[in-house]
């Protein structure tokens, strides 16, 4: 008996250590496999360079900031954290300045791992080779007795990098202090815009001051130019300590006792948002105290550049919101981007469509969006033009708006069409929607000869024809196939150079059941002389939707009710197709109607009682193919077998509908995190290791006692 105990603790070691090993394994494996391969060339990086500069003011003369103050940045290029990330610094004089390795030697300075940065009053950080495209996003991080007054309301410089490279400039406020018994209350009333262009008029803000408790009633107070500090008017509070002033300007109250209470609320003002809390208190303190204020009713702005500037043609763009529906009557101003000046006084708005036009040189700043609203912003496709920026065709997708003001440049090229044959494809929005996905839409390219008889022309396909698509500052080649087909997005031009002069045919394919030819014209001809040969095609786009039946069930089958879903259109998980959750009924099912063709992520958030919440979203696939739709589901492709736990119904009346049917386990132990085979192996060897050592116990207390 003794002996099988002994063997027994020896297995079950065995088997602690065999399930310990293959964790490792699985751990290692996963580990390599996420290893990318990289190949590294030596060449001259032309790409643009990002500058920001640091600018300190005094808010009162005679106190000045101490030259050694370091002011802390932290930078993000397309969403990630610029670790590590080398910066050359400038001082005022433009001389440039070096860090010191623990030898002594120069370097030149580095971001941490946090993408942090500093710098000091008049100096200048210079990020080369950003590239051209990159979205920046730059944070500075308070510092005490300084207020940032540039961008307005403390937030942070967001844009994207132009060719010609993105400067940026930070401008703080010192506020000082001293042992005065009296101070002026300044109480400044900002608002966020962008840089460079003027303000349009504001309405007045109100604003109530207590001091002490008391409302500050029947007072005097100034009203001064925040930016020049010139004095502009005079007013009084009134009984309930009510003042008012415009955007741009700052409330003096002069000799107010130090180390008195304030207490300052904003009114709301309708169709402007509050960047910050409406409501600010604190302590006077000499010689000065402000208090700011920001509000902001810009949503974002869009300009419009043709390189070398010669343009004078409209160009058109798209405005749609987070679901792609279009962005009708959306308000926005128009101005010169050279001067920052109004083009004129009206207030424009989008059309019925979501569409605008600009001309080069122009810039709509957009008003009215509230602040975490999602848009979207592309140009529609002109074939005697290259879109330079941004690169991608859709333009700028899932874009949010947020305490400052971003501008969303467009840049394009102007592009020879001698020789050249060109076909663009235009989608038309016909129901108020756009397409959700980037569809690729087929077309077969032709020229007419004599017949082997030499008796007729007819029609041939054109073979092995090279081509170019021109995105950004790079072109995507290819080839016809041997029936003469070729494939192009919307928004994109495809340029054939090396065709022979002659009378050419282009005839439109594989249109799916959400799009039709415009007039139904899906050929078109003509002749390919030296001046060049241009074919647009503009397709109709009608939405066909799906809903997705969602059932959850426990292991055995029976329906659970109270799980709660969220379903987000982006893999970061933060733009949800609505703010509610989705959550499960009686039947364990939850519905998501009027879906769009594109990729989504579902994303359990609330588990019913005692059952355990998933650790991943689901990602689903819906895609269009001709007249069929097809969904996946972690991209396996869902059959139509009803008989099945996952299937699909096509309709050409109605929406078509996906049915998904997921389980839910009992919650016996936390889910832990990594890939399925680590938590199985790991559970195995804890168990194992457990059972074991109780064993070994066990088994000595036994012998001891023998």
């Amino acid at each position: 008996m003794e002996r099988i105990r002994i063997l027994t603790v020896k297995i079950m070691m065995f088997c602690i250590l065999i399930g310990s090993c293959l964790g490792m394994m699985v751990v290692f494996v996963q580990a390599e496999e996420d290893i990318p391969g990289v190949i590294f060339e030596n060449s001259r990086n032309e790409a643009p360079d990002l500058y920001i500069k640091k600018q300190v003011k005094t808010a009162m003369e005679g106190y000045d900031p101490p030259e050694d103050q370091e002011f802390s940045f932290v930078l993000k290029l397309d969403g990630e954290l610029a670790k590590r990330l080398e910066y050359r610094v400038f001082d005022k004089e433009d001389e440039e300045i070096f860090d010191r390795d623990i030898l002594g030697n120069r370097k030149r300075f580095q971001t941490d791992r946090s993408g942090t940065f500093a710098l000091k009053a008049g100096q200048t950080a210079l990020f080369e080779y950003v590239g051209s495209g990159v979205r920046y996003e730059v944070t500075e991080q308070p510092a005490e007795d300084y207020v940032q007054i540039q961008p307005q309301g403390e937030s942070a410089a967001v844009g994207t990098v132009p060719p010609s490279g993105a400067y940026v400039n930070f401008v703080n406020l010192y506020i000082p202090k001293s042992d005065r018994d009296t101070a002026n209350l300044m109480i400044q009333k900002s608002i966020s815009f962008p840089e460079g262009y003027e303000m349009p008029e504001t309405p007045w803000f109100s604003f109530q001051l207590q001091l002490d408790g008391r409302k500050f009633s029947l007072e005097q107070y100034e009203i001064h130019d925040s930016r020049t500090d010139e004095l502009l008017d005079k007013g009084v509070t009134d009984s309930e300590g009510i003042f008012k002033i415009k955007g741009g300007c700052t409330a003096v109250f002069r000799e107010i006792p130090t180390d008195i209470d304030y207490l300052v609320t904003e009114k709301p003002e309708d169709g402007w948002y509050s960047t910050k809390e409406t409501s600010l208190e604190g302590t006077v303190t000499a010689p000065g105290t402000i208090v700011n204020f920001n509000n902001k009713n810009v949503s974002f702005a869009v300009s419009k550049e043709v390189e070398g500037g010669e343009s004078t043609e409209e160009f058109r763009f798209l405005l749609t919101k987070a679901d792609r529906t279009v962005w009708a009557d959306a308000a926005y101003y128009l101005y010169r981007t050279v001067d920052g000046k109004l083009v004129d006084d009206l207030v424009h708005q989008t059309e019925k469509d979501g569409s605008f036009l600009m001309c080069h040189g122009q810039t709509a700043v957009f008003i009215g969006g509230e602040p975490g609203t999602i848009y979207n912003v592309s140009e529609i496709a002109n074939p005697d033009y290259v879109q330079v920026l941004p690169a991608d065709s859709r333009g700028y997708t899932d874009k949010m708006v947020f305490d400052g003001v971003e501008v969303l440049p467009f840049i394009n090229r102007k592009e020879s069409n001698a020789g050249t044959l060109s076909v663009t494809k235009v989608v038309e929005n016909v129901k108020g929607t756009a397409a959700f996905a980037q569809d690729e839409f087929g077309f077969l390219l032709y020229r007419k000869k004599l017949s082997e008889n030499e008796q007729e022309s007819v029609y041939e396909p054109v073979k092995n024809a090279d081509f170019v698509i021109s995105s950004g500052d790079t072109e995507l080649t290819g080839q016809t196939d041997a029936e003469g087909k070729f494939t192009i997005k919307a928004n994109e031009t495809v340029r054939f150079t090396g065709l022979d002069y002659g009378e050419y045919k282009v005839e439109e394919s594989q249109l799916s059941i959400e799009y039709v030819a415009k007039d139904g014209q899906k050929v078109q001809e003509g002749i390919l002389t030296e001046e060049g040969l241009q074919f647009t095609f503009v397709n109709l786009y009608l939405c066909k939707e799906l809903d997705l039946y969602l059932t959850k069930k426990t292991t055995d089958g029976q329906p659970l009710e109270g799980a709660s879903f969220m379903l987000y259109r982006d893999a970061a998980l933060t733009n949800a197709v609505r703010e509610e959750p989705f959550v499960s009924g009686a039947d364990g099912m939850a519905i998501i109607s009027d879906l769009k063709a594109g990729t989504y992520y579902l994303k359990e958030i609330r588990s019913p009682e005692g059952y355990r919440l998933w650790e991943n979203p689901i990602k689903i696939d819906v895609m269009r193919v001709g007249a069929n739709m097809e969904v996946t589901v972690d991209d396996s492709l869902l059959g139509t077998d009803e008989a099945g736990q996952i299937y699909t119904k096509l309709y050409q009346d109605r929406d078509d509908e996906a049915y998904i049917t997921v389980y839910n386990s009992r919650n016996f132990m936390l889910p832990m995190t990594g890939g399925t085979g680590v938590f199985l192996f790991t559970s195995l060897g804890m168990l194992g290791l457990t059972i074991g050592t109780l064993l070994y116990k066990k088994q000595c207390s036994h012998r001891a006692n023998q």
